[in-house]
């Protein structure tokens, strides 16, 4: 087995157990290989769609949005996950920050009542939601 194959092999196989970013990828790969032969297993994998940090990006968003979590919580997931900055850029000028004040809102209405309203826009704040969702929930719901 030539050492492409070996790279391709090991590459292929710990993509079957997670998702990785194309940085991600390469740094786990030069622990354990030379360098020269993994530039190009990186980008067959790319061709390929094995490799696609658009995609990655997405799904991140998604499920951290799911999750309850804010504009700048999900940037730095994106950030310390090693997705382009230019990507990274792209997919947070489009992101919805409609959802994140309906999961700000169900976050609310789901703790008023029991807990004050103070110790909430804390928690929002700490799930990194954006001061434009932060501003639009406060004068919803009386935040001074």
């Amino acid at each position: 087995m030539s050492e492409r194959d070996k790279i391709l092999s090991w590459a292929i196989k710990s993509l079957g157990k997670k998702d990785y970013s194309k940085r991600e990828l390469k740094e786990s790969l030069e622990k354990k290989f030379c360098r020269e032969e993994i530039e190009e297993v990186i980008k067959f994998l790319e061709r390929k769609g094995l490799i696609d940090d658009k995609k990655l990006a997405q799904k991140i968003i998604d499920k951290y949005m799911d999750r309850g979590k804010g504009y700048y919580y999900i940037e730095r997931e994106l950030k310390r996950r090693k997705i382009e900055e230019k990507i990274i850029n792209e997919m947070m000028e489009n992101f919805d920050f409609e959802r994140e004040f309906q999961n700000g809102e169900k976050y609310i209405l789901k703790n008023m009542g029991k807990r004050d309203i103070s110790s909430i826009f804390l928690t929002l704040k700490s799930r990194g939601y954006s001061e434009k969702t932060m501003e639009r929930v406060g004068e919803k719901y009386g935040k001074q």
